[in-house]
């Protein structure tokens, strides 16, 4: 009897062993292929990820802790056209910069947590930047200033 409830022991804890290196290894595989861009605009270079699939584009940096003042969220899409952003999941404030042909086209700046509106410019481009709340600001940032891209 008591080498019976070993054996479930046993094999509970190699279950759950095996539950915890696969977890590991799929997390670890998720952060070493993070796609990451060094984009400068004025003086200032921000590291932010590549959100260029249907399931990050949705998500976006929803659910993220926080972020620090030189990383970013950059989405990119396939061609250019009229994008809406939203606050849902977010547990900081944004700074949302949409980019078209290497130039910011527009800014909505010092989003919210709890801002419930779309934000939704008339305008087509190819790339929104989501950075913290205020450093647009901060450092100066303003529509058609221009925006390198530099892979890491």
């Amino acid at each position: 009897m008591l080498t019976e409830m070993i054996k479930k022991y046993l094999v509970i804890l190699i279950v759950l062993v095996i539950i915890f290196l696969v977890f590991y290894f799929l997390v670890k595989q998720g952060i070493a292929n993070r796609k990451i861009i060094k984009i400068r605009v004025k003086d200032q270079v921000i590291e932010a990820v590549v959100s260029d699939t249907p399931i990050a584009l949705a998500k976006g940096l929803g659910g993220t802790e926080s972020i620090e003042d030189n990383e970013g969220m950059l989405f990119v899409f396939k061609s250019p056209r009229k994008t809406s952003f939203w606050m849902d999941g977010m547990k900081f404030p944004l700074d949302i910069i949409w980019i078209s042909k290497g130039k910011i086209a527009y800014i909505a700046r010092n989003i919210p947590v709890d801002f419930k509106e779309i934000v939704n410019p008339s305008i087509s481009t190819d790339k929104v930047l989501e950075i913290n709340a205020g450093l647009s600001d901060k450092y100066g940032i303003s529509i058609n200033d221009d925006v390198k891209f530099n892979s890491r």
